[in-house]
């Protein structure tokens, strides 16, 4: 669809899931948006993930999937949490980091780094701009992070966190 931007040859799969989620809306919510509506979003979802790629192919060329470096007195503690109920993988990301930005405080910790697979939580977290759906998520984890001294929101390649959990185990 050049004249949109759009060279995805995925765009019928981004227009297909938001035709599902409006429907989604209006069934659950009783929301209903119009065909035009529905198109512009998938067009957006489109030009993100297109977007998204383009970074992500950039940055594999010139990283390793090296772990991260840091000080040697540094702990690493894994977090993992199960969240049931929520309606994305994005919120029950948010959620899981929200418990272990709240686990952090707990132990006193002075320093810290939160790591995520997650691009758009941390780029709500580090431009402060989200989606209503996150908001009141983001607002707690910004919130709960501010008793840190020094305090840091990073993402994360997802094979760099297999690699690692694959060697760990």
């Amino acid at each position: 669809m050049p004249p949109a931007g759009i060279t995805s040859k995925f765009l019928a799969l981004w227009i297909l899931w938001s035709i599902w989620k409006a429907c989604d809306k209006f069934v659950f919510e009783g929301f209903s948006c119009s065909p035009e509506d529905s198109l512009s979003m998938a067009i957006t979802l489109a030009r993100e993930w297109d977007s998204n790629q383009a970074q992500a192919g950039s940055h594999k060329a010139t990283r390793a999937h090296a772990p991260p470096q840091y000080p040697q007195d540094t702990t690493i503690r894994p977090f993992h949490k199960r969240v049931a109920g929520v309606n994305s993988a994005l919120m029950a990301e948010g959620l899981a980091l929200l418990e272990a930005v709240k686990s952090g405080t707990s132990e006193h910790l002075k320093t810290v780094v939160f790591e995520s697979d997650s691009a758009h939580l941390i780029r709500f977290l580090k431009t402060g701009s989200c989606i209503p759906e996150l908001y009141k998520v983001a607002a707690n984890i910004l919130y709960f992070a501010s008793v840190y001294d020094s305090v840091v929101f990073s993402w994360i390649d997802n094979m760099v966190v297999d690699e690692a959990f694959m060697a760990s185990n």
